[in-house]
């Protein structure tokens, strides 16, 4: 790449990092649904023509908001956690918890508006990445030997299903805030961590 075609490339850059610091702080400020293309290009002194150039839409917007927390993940799916041990399964559902933590600012800016967590949601879906994150653990139940894949895939449900709804509790009942306090954090891991580990008698 030569000189100028680097010179375009890092201006691209800069602005495509400016656009996304102001949709997360008004999203943040007026609510995903209520904050339009318009005002974005607005308060960056551009025409609603020029966001176009680096983002088609807000969907868009919010996609390239949530993707540190996607490739944050896909490090942790490749990662070298063996499932098959309780502590393993406790280390794996800690990374995940944390990693939605330090994603706090983005979550907090967007989760609390329905439809701001509708396209999150179908953008979690196309990207498999939940189907991925239960056939790690699944595969580590059965690896263990404890139980079957039926119960294993139930136990991964559940694990998974408490974590989102707790997530989603905390978000509205946070009140803005970015970040979950160590108690909060420990009992979204206990909880989820007893679903994992739940044994049943006959």
């Amino acid at each position: 790449m030569n000189a100028k075609a680097m010179e375009i490339d890092g201006r691209r850059t800069d602005t495509h990092a400016r656009i996304l610091d102001v949709a997360s702080r008004q999203f943040r400020e007026h609510g995903y649904s209520a904050t339009s293309l318009k005002d974005i290009a607005a308060e960056l002194g551009v025409t609603k023509a020029a966001l176009y150039y680096h983002f088609d839409s807000k969907t868009a917007i919010l996609r390239a908001l949530m993707e540190p927390i996607f490739s944050a993940i896909e490090v942790i799916l490749v990662g070298d956690v063996d499932c098959s041990t309780v502590q393993g399964r406790r280390d794996y559902l800690v990374s995940l918890i944390e990693t939605f933590d330090a994603a706090g600012p983005v979550v907090a800016s967007v989760a609390i508006d329905p439809r701001a967590t509708a396209d999150i949601m179908e953008t979690i879906s196309t990207s498999t990445l939940i189907e991925r994150i239960a056939a790690h653990l699944v595969k580590g139940l059965v690896r263990e030997g404890r139980v079957g894949r039926e119960v294993a895939v139930l136990r991964v449900a559940g694990a998974l299903n408490a974590i989102q709804g707790m997530i989603d509790a905390w978000v509205h009942e946070s009140r803005g805030a970015t970040s979950m306090d160590q108690g909060t954090r420990n009992l979204m891991i206990a909880v989820a961590a007893a679903a994992l580990e739940a044994e049943v008698s006959a």
